[in-house]
């Protein structure tokens, strides 16, 4: 990749390697120590009217006027090897957005468009929402960060029934709310979605049924990404509805959304209809009692026999979720022990615990049978299939707590399928032994990463996050 370096005198030294057609430069980026008026912009889309190499032309953070955009767009309905763009800053807006429409609408080589915080509105969707009607090669659009509000997204959607090869569409921060959810379930394009992110918008619980029928209606839909959305427990028990049956499902992203007990129980009878969910973040649901914890891993236990069963053997990996972020959830005495019990027998490639501080050293000690036991391919216990566990923030000491679990782990047919262990952010970290434990523990299983201060192998800091 080209970055563009050098005097702020322009693009001419670039502008040449292009009109050469130099093979080594497939992608470009214009930084903003440039100089890139509409001049210089005028020079590069030139420039590149017959170039037959370039791939990628990231020019973000440069003001564009709407004449220099009208080039662009001339440019995209004569280039036919660019595949991925990204131009302009936040004043690029309404009247930028129609002249690159009008580009759009005829380019037979792009793939993927950047529009994220350019400072579109609603009023901007219209040509936009034409544009798409008549493009048969753009996969990938992102809208995010900008206002469109509800309106800017029912117009988006309205031409949706002749989206002809969108599959990945970002409408995070959009100030979308349930109207703008129901305008894009109603439309018959997102039937060809893949991916759709919604994350960052206060949906509200209303948006819940519209998020339902959106999954009913688009049955190819692989991720749907809503973290923070507010949906609360009500909104995120009335998604559940739309799982079962669907078969291409792979993540749910629910990070935030104010997920509690209902909504576990929901998610939880929707995963004995489901099989192709592989990925389901609930992390920061502080209402999600240990009873819901419970009933989501006896259904992924209970997906794998059903599913082992009904193909007449054993099966060496999982068959149906396989990674479950649980953070913060409230997992406290008892039925949170009995909790952490299900979830550890459930056959999980990846468990994150971040700050479930209910736990302590009762929840590490039961954590350290449980990995002891005999492995048991047929339920997952003993942590058989375990890649992934995260325990940071769980109030565990090094003595009463830890020092359990890296006991048990120093044999190396204890779960034998860990990879990584995050165990940062407890009161362990804090004591005198603790780096000498860890150091024991890494000298044994040297093959085990474990995390549990700021300098473990580059990582940002004790309990990193949801993996």
């Amino acid at each position: 990749m080209a970055w563009g370096k050098g005097p702020a005198a322009g693009v001419d030294d670039l502008c040449k390697r292009l009109e050469s057609n130099d093979a080594k430069l497939t992608s470009l980026t214009i930084l903003k120590h440039r100089k890139f008026d509409a001049a210089e912009a005028g020079k590069l889309c030139k420039s590149l009217a017959a170039n037959t190499v370039l791939t990628e032309l990231y020019a973000s953070s440069h003001a564009l006027s709407p004449d220099s955009v009208k080039e662009f767009a001339s440019l995209l309905s004569s280039n036919s090897t660019l595949r991925s763009l990204c131009i302009g800053d936040s004043n690029l807006g309404d009247a930028g957005l129609t002249q690159l429409s009008q580009g759009l609408g005829v380019t037979c080589s792009l793939q993927t468009l950047d529009l994220e915080h350019k400072g579109i509105t609603g009023k901007g969707m219209p040509p936009l929402s034409d544009a798409l009607q008549h493009n048969t090669a753009l996969s990938s659009l992102s809208l995010s960060r900008n206002p469109l509000g509800n309106d800017g997204i029912s117009a988006l959607a309205a031409s949706g029934s002749s989206w002809l090869s969108l599959k990945t569409l970002d409408l995070s921060s959009c100030e979308a709310g349930p109207q703008g959810v129901a305008s894009l379930a109603s439309s018959t394009g997102p039937c060809c979605l893949v991916s759709l992110n919604l994350r960052g918008n206060s949906l509200g619980p209303e948006a819940g049924p519209h998020l339902a029928a959106l999954l009913t209606r688009n049955t190819g839909l692989t991720e749907l990404q809503l973290q923070g959305c507010e949906l609360g427990d009500q909104g995120v028990r009335a998604l559940a509805q739309g799982l079962p049956g669907h078969s291409c499902i792979r993540i749910l992203e629910l990070s935030k959304c104010g997920a509690g007990e209902q909504a576990g129980f929901a998610l939880a009878e929707a995963l004995h209809s489901n099989t192709s969910l592989r990925h389901l973040n609930l992390a920061g649901s502080r209402d999600l009692s240990p009873a819901a914890v419970q009933r989501l891993a006896e259904a992924v236990t209970a997906q794998h026999e059903e599913g082992a069963r009904a193909q007449g053997a054993a099966h060496a990996q999982p068959l149906g979720l396989t990674h479950l972020d649980v953070s913060e959830a409230k997992l406290h005495g008892e039925a949170g022990i009995s909790a952490l019990s299900a979830l550890l027998i459930a056959p999980l490639h990846s468990l994150c615990l971040l700050g479930c501080v209910g736990l302590g050293d009762a929840g590490a000690v039961r954590l350290a049978e449980l990995l002891r036991r005999a492995p048991d391919a047929g339920s997952g216990a003993g942590g058989v299939w375990l890649r992934e566990l995260s325990v940071s923030g769980c109030s565990m000491s090094l003595s009463g707590g830890l020092a359990h679990v890296f006991a048990a782990l120093q044999d190396e047919q204890t779960a034998a399928s860990l990879q990584v262990l995050e165990c940062g952010a407890n009161p362990a970290c804090k004591e005198d032994g603790m780096e000498d434990a860890v150091r024991q523990l890494r000298e044994t299983r040297p093959d085990l990463h474990v995390h549990w201060n700021v300098a473990d192998d580059g990582q940002e800091g004790p309990g990193r996050g949801p993996m």
